[in-house]
């Protein structure tokens, strides 16, 4: 009884699917490492680093570059909700930053804008956008907290009392967020470009 043998052509190709799978699965799990850590530092961020000042909105500076970040090194197109979701739930759960459960909703928020504007791969390290990405996620945590605030009963009056100001504040905040992620991910680019120039000139 003659057994066939696969030829060359079949075991490349059945060795080629096998490692995509690998790689697929490998980039999974290191998006998941990436989403769950930066969640963490997001949270921990939020509960324990103070800065001195008592203006609405002020954490963005800390916490968006953290959110940004996490976003552009997963490269899941939907890290931004997965850092937001999760560090919002270890907040809710920790009693971390004393947001408690609204944490997650405006959380979930801040990280579902960053996804939004960060889709296109072009868009991911352009300056503009991740300081656009950075004002819009703080406003829209803004605007969260305000619609939760009317529907736990808070007066419309005080309300629309602070909103002007907290607006411009959490816009203004947002913004210097992106600068901030923008300025760390330049600096990454440049350890990274040194390291392989480096390389070269060891290899070459």
């Amino acid at each position: 009884m003659r057994i066939e043998t696969p030829s060359i052509a079949q075991r490349i190709e059945k060795d080629a699917v096998v490692l995509h799978r690998y790689e697929h699965l490998k980039e999974l799990l290191f998006s998941v490492v990436v989403i769950a850590s930066f969640s963490v530092f997001v949270a921990l961020s939020k509960g324990y680093l103070r800065v001195p000042l008592r203006i609405p909105g002020h954490s963005a500076i800390y916490v968006i570059p953290l959110i940004l970040l996490g976003r552009l090194a997963s490269r899941n197109r939907f890290a931004g909700i997965g850092i937001g979701g999760l560090s919002g739930g270890i907040m809710a759960f920790t009693g971390i930053g004393g947001g408690f459960f609204l944490a997650i909703p405006r959380y979930l928020m801040m990280g579902a804008v960053v996804d939004i504007l960060l889709w296109k791969k072009w868009t991911r390290e352009n300056m503009t956008v991740l300081v656009v990405a950075g004002a819009f996620a703080n406003i829209a945590k803004f605007f969260m907290g305000m619609v939760i605030a009317t529907l736990v009963g808070i007066p419309a009056f005080f309300i629309q009392l602070g909103m002007t100001y907290s607006l411009i504040t959490h816009l203004a905040f947002g913004v210097a967020g992106g600068l901030i992620a923008f300025g760390v991910l330049k600096a990454i680019r440049h350890i990274q470009k040194n390291v392989r120039k480096k390389g070269h000139r060891v290899t070459g």
